[in-house]
């Protein structure tokens, strides 16, 4: 049985207008959805009290009246301002994608829910500790599923019943070259580590399984390190929590290049990784083939000695999809055609929110180097996002740019502080093609020198807004924009930094 887990899950903020009663102070109830059954309801406990979920939420209209949600609200002037949160328990049940006929019991009561691939979904009173259990046929074999869980309001159970376990024992290994074994985790849960303070985790190696394969890991060894490990020793991706699959160490980010399915993927890096400088294979090597087509959310956590050798180099190969918030902290790049920390071709994708420290170097006589993408072509699209490396084109007849090297798509407030050159062409932003609102130390490429009189700002571009609360959704991608400070410049910082 796989592993379990709690969480929250989202809140939301909304703004009312209303009528304000003045004979007194009063207290703002909401909820939704409505029931005239709520009427006379004076408390949140009432109104959850009184709501009961549809038992079969099968369909998605009904499971979305299941979702009571509720708050309190604060008024100024007609305008009433209140946080709605979820008020119910959700309970998620992972099972295999073969399985059929299957039922589900929430505190024995049994129950019908909504299905989303094979995520079975349902939401609940919070009851406090109850049985979550039930069953299911897969290729002909009738299984069952059972487990003690906590529903609380606001947070959600998940019970992952899809892959037994690997439950042998699990070899260490330090980049200090140091050692350990310990047992495998119950559940597939975190690795319970002795002599990991003050270390990084090389690798693991499963000592009980024909095959005793190893896995790159790459993390602090203080930190808690979750894996989802087959009892044949393969390595799997866990479960995606609010949508992104968690990514958490150098294997679980290679698991993303197995086919052009996971390819497709919505990811999220989970901790700062260190790449050790073990040669590192782009996600999609080449321009043929399916390429990167999902979405990978970097969530601003270092990325630490990527090292890479390869025709189309970077972290990401060939890409279509949307990288964002990706910290390229430090590391060496090389290769013979399109180079670059984050993307080395760029073809119709959009890098958003990335950063770049790396060396990166292109070699071939005819090549595109670059901090953010070696090559952005068509409707490839860069944003705020900036480098700070050092960008070398050795080749010929070839082009070295801050951001990108050779662009033909969209370049959009970022900036490049990094030493760019070529024996071709080069420009502080991009070695050929045009940006917008965009800036470097030595200018050109379609870009701006940084001066007292040139500076970012959003009156330059909506996407160089700053704000102290930015989330890196539209036009909140910059935490704050810096200044020139008397020629002691201070850069612009991202929403995660």
């Amino acid at each position: 049985m796989g592993y379990f887990s709690i969480t929250k899950w989202t809140t939301f903020q909304l703004l009312f207008t209303v009528y304000p009663y003045t004979g007194g102070t009063v207290t703002y109830l909401v909820y939704y959805p409505y029931s005239a059954a709520m009427n006379g309801k004076t408390s949140a406990a009432d109104i959850v009290a009184a709501f009961t979920p549809k038992t079969d939420q099968s369909a998605q209209a009904d499971y979305a009246a299941s979702d009571l949600l509720t708050g309190t609200g604060s008024l100024s002037g007609s305008i009433l301002s209140t946080t709605l949160t979820h008020a119910l328990a959700l309970v998620e049940v992972s099972l295999p994608a073969s399985a059929t006929s299957v039922t589900l019991s929430v505190g024995g009561a049994s129950v019908t829910p909504y299905v989303n691939g094979n995520v079975y979904r349902y939401l609940s009173k919070p009851v406090g500790t109850t049985t979550v259990s039930g069953g299911y046929t897969s290729f002909g074999t009738q299984k069952g599923y059972s487990k003690s869980v906590a529903l609380a309001a606001g947070k959600y159970a998940r019970l992952n019943v899809d892959y037994p376990f690997y439950e042998g024992a699990i070899l260490v290994t330090y980049t200090d070259a140091g050692t350990e074994t310990i047992a495998a985790p119950a559940d597939g849960d975190a690795l319970l580590l002795t002599s990991g303070a003050g270390k990084t985790v090389k690798s693991i190696r499963l000592l009980d399984v024909s095959t005793t394969p190893e896995y790159l890991i790459g993390r602090n060894g203080a930190e808690q390190i979750v894996l989802r490990l087959a009892n044949n020793g393969n390595l799997l991706f866990r479960p995606a929590v609010d949508g992104y699959i968690p990514i958490g160490s150098y294997a679980e980010f290679r698991l993303i290049d197995a086919n052009g399915t996971t390819r497709g993927g919505t990811y999220k890096q989970e901790a700062a990784l260190d790449l050790m400088s073990v040669s590192w294979t782009p996600i999609h090597p080449s321009q043929f083939g399916t390429g990167f087509t999902g979405t990978f959310d970097g969530n601003g956590y270092a990325i630490n000695n990527l090292l890479v050798n390869a025709r189309y180099a970077g972290l990401f190969g060939y890409s279509a999809g949307t990288i964002k918030n990706v910290r390229i902290a430090s590391g060496s790049v090389t290769g013979e055609d399109m180079v670059a920390g984050v993307v080395a071709f760029n073809d119709g994708g959009t890098i958003i929110a990335c950063s770049n420290a790396a060396t990166v170097t292109a070699t071939r006589s005819s090549a595109s180097s670059g901090g953010m993408a070696g090559a952005n072509r068509g409707t490839g699209t860069i944003i705020a996002s900036y480098n700070t490396g050092t960008v070398a084109a050795t080749g010929s007849n070839s082009y070295a740019g801050g951001v990108a090297g050779n662009s033909t798509g969209t370049i959009t407030a970022s900036y490049n502080t990094g030493t760019v050159t070529s024996t071709y062409r080069s420009g502080g932003v991009a070695g050929y093609g045009y940006a917008t609102a965009s800036y470097s130390t030595t200018g050109g490429g379609g870009g701006t020198q940084f001066s007292d009189t040139a500076w970012p700002s959003a009156t330059d571009n909506a996407a160089w807004t700053a704000s102290s609360s930015a989330d890196g959704t539209t036009n909140q991608y910059w935490k704050d924009l810096g200044g020139w400070n008397g020629g002691s410049p201070t850069y612009p910082k991202l929403w995660w930094e």
